[in-house]
């Protein structure tokens, strides 16, 4: 798996357009995850499961008018079944526009979907 393509990257492009699309399930998230991953933001776990997964971002989609996972992304590698990578993110919400800088590394499952991920992110200034 190279640095140019590889699961994160993919999940993100997914990510993008079922956040358009108001397609946060539990069965479009198991195309990415496996059934028992875990998700992390910032020390605070938003999943346990693809079900738990779908929640939480729909709270995410209920909380803002707009949110995109900026690609291409700042930097991103791959080695055996970890990714890591840097990237940005944008958002508008009720306050305006908003955007993060987040560092992500997600462990694979052997069926090369994602069993573990974790952010850490910060906010930026964000850009009129």
């Amino acid at each position: 798996m190279s640095g140019a393509e590889n699961a994160v990257l993919a999940m993100f492009r997914w990510w993008n357009a079922a956040y358009a699309a108001d397609e946060f399930t539990a069965e479009a998230f198991a195309r990415h995850f496996v059934a028992d991953v875990i998700f992390t933001v910032n020390g605070n776990v938003r999943g346990r499961d693809c079900a738990e997964l779908a929640a939480s971002f729909r709270r995410v989609k209920a909380a803002t008018r707009d949110v995109r996972l900026v690609l291409p992304v700042v930097e991103s590698f791959a080695a055996n079944d970890r990714i890591f990578v840097q990237y940005r993110v944008e958002a508008v919400t009720d306050d305006g526009p908003a955007a993060e800088e987040a560092m992500a590394w997600a462990a694979l499952a052997p069926d090369g979907r994602i069993a573990r991920m974790t952010v850490m992110s910060r906010d930026l200034p964000a850009t009129p």
